[in-house]
């Protein structure tokens, strides 16, 4: 099981499992994407090749034994089958989408493996099984965690703060006020101090419910 982000990630992962299987590194199982922005997002990008380092063959191969799930009655039946096989699966760091089921069913299980490869912010249940909790919590009732559970780093799709700083060293303005709402807190509060030093600009860190008037 592998929760995913829909858009480019899904994708680069999908490129990987199959550079894994051209080498003879990974067993020839089923692969499904069980989401719908991903699956939908995954037409765009073989709409157009061109757009893309990789060769119109390439791609084509590279999807050629991914089975795209369409409809909720198809997921039941994947998430339901105790078959092996890899599934890149919505997350929202595990606090909806369609993972949840596939927890339900396959997390009990030690010979199954849950596969991180985004960011999990605290408070989510992502963060919580990465830090190793053994039970988490679900459809109203507790669950153990007995599947290996792993993660990869660095297939993050956020950029880090030196690629911020860069994004927004582009900016024309002397009189720019920055709102910084997304981030762990100590993160958040160093690039915060980081900004007014390079920029001599205004940072706030809004706190819950508070509210702003911007003028037009």
């Amino acid at each position: 099981m592998i929760p995913s982000f829909a858009v480019e990630r899904t994708q680069e992962i999908l490129y990987l499992i199959y550079l894994l299987r051209e080498d003879g590194m990974m067993p020839n199982m089923p692969v499904y994407v069980d989401s719908p922005m991903g699956t939908n997002s995954t037409a765009v990008f073989a709409e157009y090749p061109e757009w893309q380092d990789l060769s119109k063959e390439h791609s084509s191969e590279m999807y050629m034994n991914v089975h795209f799930i369409r409809s909720y009655e198809e997921s039941k039946q994947v998430c339901a089958d105790k078959k092996p096989k890899i599934v890149l699966a919505g997350s929202g760091m595990l606090e909806g989408g369609r993972i949840i089921h596939y927890l339900n069913n396959h997390m009990g299980d030690p010979k199954n493996t849950l596969l991180f490869v985004g960011f999990q912010a605290t408070g989510t249940r992502g963060r919580s099984i990465i830090q190793g909790e053994s039970h988490i919590k679900f459809f109203g009732d507790y669950h153990e965690v007995k599947c290996e559970v792993r993660s990869i780093s660095s297939m993050s799709a956020h950029g880090d703060q030196l690629e911020m700083l860069e994004w927004i060293k582009e900016i024309r303005n002397e009189s720019v006020h920055v709102f910084l709402n997304h981030g762990e807190p100590h993160q958040t509060n160093s690039f915060r101090t980081k900004i007014e030093t390079t920029f001599g600009w205004k940072v706030e860190i809004p706190e819950l419910n508070q509210i702003y008037e911007l003028d037009a």
